[in-house]
């Protein structure tokens, strides 16, 4: 039988950051639902495209290499395979508003920082590299197909290596 899902209580289960556990599960797609606080090791998902959706809190998440477009108070972004991104109210490429934040890292590769506030979501295309990072705590629902490790091509610390198929 359905019944509903309180995201909140769910949230209130678990402490541990970077520790996403599964809530449902529709057509393949695992709906996570996970802690953040730190800054994460930049990573990308060769095969996967990956939401995040901010529930509470803001966070930050960079990319290396190329552009990215801020995502503003209920506004969506999906970005498929890397072409050009178009919000839901079709925003064209030309008009995209200005990242938080371009810099040079130490090894001369250009970070784009993007803040992510609470009710805004944004999707990371496959292989991107990226990394979420929130000075507080953040609370983050992620939707991804079924199997995917949340350290994609990384090799991180045992802290940032989740175990697969945890539920909450």
């Amino acid at each position: 039988m359905n019944q509903p899902i309180n995201i909140n209580e769910k949230f209130s289960k678990f402490s541990e950051h970077w520790r996403p556990r599964i809530v449902a599960q529709l057509n393949g797609q695992d709906f996570k639902l996970a802690k953040i606080k730190g800054e994460y090791p930049f990573h990308a998902h060769e095969h996967e495209d990956e939401m995040f959706f901010c529930w509470k809190g803001a966070f930050i998440l960079d990319f290396e290499g190329g552009e990215s477009v801020p995502v503003g108070e209920g506004e969506c972004i999906v970005v498929p395979n890397a072409e050009c991104p178009q919000s839901i109210r079709g925003m064209d490429c030309n008009e995209a508003p200005e990242p938080l934040a371009v810099q040079v890292n130490a090894e001369g590769k250009i970070i784009t920082s993007i803040l992510v506030k609470e009710g805004e979501c944004i999707v990371v295309p496959k292989g991107q590299r990226h990394r979420p990072r929130a000075e507080e705590e953040c609370h983050i629902f992620l939707i991804e197909p079924q199997g995917v490790k949340n350290n994609g091509d990384a090799q991180v610390d045992a802290v940032y290596d989740a175990p697969l198929g945890e539920w909450v």
